[in-house]
């Protein structure tokens, strides 16, 4: 049976979430031996009784924790600002002071579901895979102009023997110490400072919620309304027809789990939440579906003509 590690970073907020990504991936990958690796903060009795009986109910899953302590003290003497209210974020680019047994690890953001095998991850054999992001151009080339491409860190995967023996951990520090200019601490961190060692995942082991809610004309429209780099029409195309990993990432103001249908995943943690006996978010925002969507497609077809619709629908409300 084939062998895959997978590390997650928590905290109390997303343990929820990560017990999701964990049965989606259990679920669809019966046929490997897995090892989860948690580095958690904040969990109690409960969410450890949780996760146990989630991988007790699975025979080829064993689970290893870690203690955050350590890595914080890293975090902090380098300066490593919060993001969303928390450092757990930042836990990723500091791994291998407490994961040093393993041979490849594949990192998972906490609201990540995994809707098929990940047995075709052994074919990529650099030091660091990753999905591209769907950041900006221009945001990306004022980091730095001589970045090829911007990845996203949600989905990491990781030969540690080259990460190790290309000291990606001393580029991490070094970036660190010389006060490199960054906004998302750990995703600039890691495109900024590793850069030469990142290789192309193919889209669908990270496909975002935008990738998934709008058909691929509309798709590109929006990426070129937003000045987005990604992928070919084709490669997106087969993402979508063969999607490995969803990335919840936010949309228009809505997660998977905040209680509305107008996410694309809503469903996945509607009925994963269902069967394991977890409680959805309720929704304070009444939107209707059809209406938000017939909004975001006319913004893409006509913005112009569609916002001169609006602006008079207003003045003759006065």
């Amino acid at each position: 049976m084939r062998h895959v590690d997978v590390l997650y970073t928590v905290d109390k907020k997303y343990v929820n979430y990560m017990l999701v990504s964990m049965y989606s991936l259990m679920e669809k990958n019966g046929d490997l031996d897995i090892c989860f690796h948690v580095i958690c903060e904040g969990l109690d009795k409960e969410d450890y009784n949780h996760i146990d009986c989630l991988i007790n109910s699975f025979d080829n899953v064993n689970i290893k924790f870690y203690d955050f302590d350590s890595i914080k003290k890293l975090i902090l003497k380098y300066e490593v600002p919060e993001w969303n209210g928390s450092y757990m974020s930042n836990t990723r680019l500091f791994f291998d002071t407490c994961i040093n047994d393993v041979d490849k690890l594949l990192y998972l953001d906490s609201d990540t579901i995994v809707v098929d095998s990940l047995s075709n991850l052994d074919h990529y054999n650099e030091t660091i895979h990753m999905v591209r992001d769907s950041m900006p151009f221009d945001y990306w080339n004022n980091l730095d102009s001589h970045l090829k491409y911007y990845y996203n860190s949600g989905v990491i995967w990781i030969d540690t023997k080259k990460w190790q023996s290309s000291h990606c951990h001393e580029k991490i520090i070094h970036g660190l110490e010389n006060h490199l200019s960054y906004k998302y601490p750990d995703q600039d961190l890691i495109n900024l400072t590793l850069n030469e060692y990142i290789y192309d995942l193919p889209p669908n082991y990270n496909l975002f919620s935008t990738d998934c809610y709008f058909h691929l004309p509309f798709l590109y429209r929006y990426y070129d309304k937003a000045g987005i780099l990604r992928y070919s029409k084709k490669e997106m195309m087969e993402a979508k027809q063969n999607p490995i990993i969803l990335h919840n990432t936010p949309f228009y103001g809505f997660r998977g789990w905040s209680g509305s249908s107008i996410h694309p995943f809503y469903h996945y943690y509607s009925d994963y939440f269902n069967r394991m006996g977890l409680s959805m978010e309720s929704s304070d925002v009444s939107t209707n579906e059809f209406l938000f969507r017939l909004n975001l497609y006319a913004h893409l077809i006509c913005p112009k003509k569609f916002s001169k619709v609006k602006e008079y629908i207003k003045r003759s409300k006065r």
